[in-house]
């Protein structure tokens, strides 16, 4: 039985707040109408039935959500009042209460597949709202060979409240929580010991003393500031940050589309032992990692596009410019016992190579060439000592970006009176400014080599990772179209870059 707490304890839960950061805000109003930006990602694990009951996910995901309790926030803000969004978390009064409030968004289902889950979740009616920040779908595919079944476990969470790291932390920890053991060595947590955990974590949280400050994890942008900065400072960062987004320029897209339909879909190569192998060693061999080859290959796919097909108007004298980010969290000081890891922290950056091949140079030569300028731009950035003041300022920028677009669409639909706007000033005669078009991104899932460790879970084994976000229909949205590559599998990646798990591997492409 779960504890019961004193009737003191249950008698005032109090209600905590923090004002989103620009950056939070930048995903949360896109979100609004259409979920835009929500993500959703899909772990696919053979495991004993018994492990993965219904009972059993359910306080394990109750668990979670008291750990990172933007999990189990909402979101409220009065209409046009964008700076005034605020996260709400008002905890449950008990254990039994906490695993009531989980158990309400999970759903436990026999009759449809993994895949189909996560494609109604990017194509069909948006399953995330500002009163519901994540939520847990479990497909249970049945056995697959004696004793061992298979189970697809999609999780959905609002993008203001994570990224793919995060998502793989979570997914990892519910891995360790149904297949893990209390001692070294030991069998796998009870259900009794679930419940035991479960106890626990409100006890230390809400049982006795409470602290305000650790209720809702704080802003990445809060963490990184720290004491108040001058006026100078702010002013020096925006300077900064001008010259960064001068040098970003590009004119090659995909042509827009205005249809009302949506069809996403999640397209996966996979490759055997051996060959996975070979494309690590290769790039080792070339001083390159996976992620950076990826660039060099979208831009000589987009060049060999081209190439078959001159009807696409691509502009000759402007290079290719690829949108991705950067995570933060290395960079940050690690969550003290009672705060969680859970947050957004990205900051944004722009990869430019040419659009063109020199006549007469070898193309495999130049593959790799492209590649090492794809990591030197991104290490540039990357080991900058303003990189987190950088994030600071461009999730400012992003903040104000969604905003105005906000304040369009609130006006449009009668959520705000429409307000009468003078037409644009013409701009002064001078040089032309050059154009800044990104022709799709490219999101890294990062080294999890640290994150997945199948060792904490000996009973359950990983077979598949991977996942997206929503777009708008017709492949419109406020930011940047979206390609999503990872490596996916166990622990996927070791430290030298080379895979260290022993039975096989995927790389994915999606979009």
């Amino acid at each position: 039985m779960f504890h019961q707490p004193t009737n003191e304890a249950v008698a005032a839960m109090p209600t905590y707040r923090r004002t989103l950061s620009p950056n939070e805000l930048s995903y949360f109003l896109p979100s609004r109408a259409y979920g835009l930006n929500d993500m959703s990602n899909r772990i696919v694990i053979h495991a004993p039935p018994s492990l993965i009951s219904p009972l059993r996910i359910c306080i394990a995901w109750a668990i979670m959500r008291l750990r990172h309790s933007l999990m189990s926030c909402r979101v409220e803000m009065l209409p046009g009042c964008y700076d005034d969004a605020q996260f709400v978390y008002t905890p449950p009064s008990s254990p039994g209460e906490a695993l009531s409030e989980a158990t309400a968004g999970v759903r436990i289902l026999d009759d449809i597949t993994g895949p189909a889950l996560v494609h109604a979740f990017l194509n069909g009616p948006k399953t995330l709202s500002s009163d519901c920040l994540s939520r847990l779908d479990v497909a249970r595919h049945g056995q697959v060979s004696p004793g061992i079944h298979e189970f697809h476990l999609v999780f959905m969470l609002h993008h203001m409240i994570n990224d793919s790291l995060a998502m793989h932390e979570t997914q990892h920890l519910m891995c360790e929580l149904l297949g893990g053991s209390a001692t070294p060595n030991g069998n796998p947590r009870t259900d009794a010991d679930l419940r035991k955990i479960l106890d626990h974590e409100w006890m230390r949280r809400f049982g006795t003393s409470r602290v305000a400050h650790d209720a809702i994890v704080p802003a990445t942008e809060v963490k990184i500031l720290g004491l108040a900065r001058s006026k100078l400072h702010d002013a020096a960062w925006r300077v900064d940050n001008q010259n960064i987004q001068k040098r970003f320029i590009g004119g090659h897209v995909f042509p827009r589309t205005k249809s009302p339909l949506t069809d996403f879909r999640i397209i996966q190569a996979r490759f055997d032992v051996a060959q996975t192998k070979a494309i690590f060693a290769n790039c080792k061999a070339k001083r390159v990692t996976v992620a950076n080859a990826v660039f060099g290959l979208f831009n000589f796919a987009w060049i060999r596009l081209c190439a078959a097909h001159p009807e696409i108007n691509a502009p000759k004298d402007l290079p290719m410019l690829m949108y991705t980010a950067i995570s933060l969290r290395r960079f940050l000081k690690p969550a003290s016992p009672l705060e969680s890891y859970m947050s957004l922290a990205l900051e944004y950056y722009n990869v430019v190579l040419p659009a063109f091949l020199p006549r007469g140079v070898d193309p495999h030569k130049m593959f790799w060439t492209r590649s090492r300028e794809a990591q030197r731009q991104l290490a540039k950035h990357a080991q900058s000592p303003l990189l987190l003041k950088r994030a600071v300022v461009s999730g400012k920028t992003r903040g104000e970006r969604a905003k105005a677009w906000a304040q369009i669409d609130d006006e449009a639909d009668g959520t705000l009176p429409s307000v009468s706007r003078a037409p644009p000033v013409p701009s002064a005669s001078g040089p032309k400014q050059a154009p800044s078009l990104a022709l799709l991104g490219v999101t890294h899932g990062g080294d999890c080599a640290n994150i997945f460790r199948p060792e904490a879970y000996p009973p359950i084994k990983i077979i598949d990772l991977g996942g997206g976000s929503r777009r708008a229909p017709g492949g419109h949205a406020h930011l940047h179209p979206h390609l999503l590559w990872e490596v996916q599998y166990g622990s996927v990646v070791g430290r030298d870059g080379i895979p260290s798990w022993a039975d096989g591997g995927v790389l994915g492409i999606r979009r």
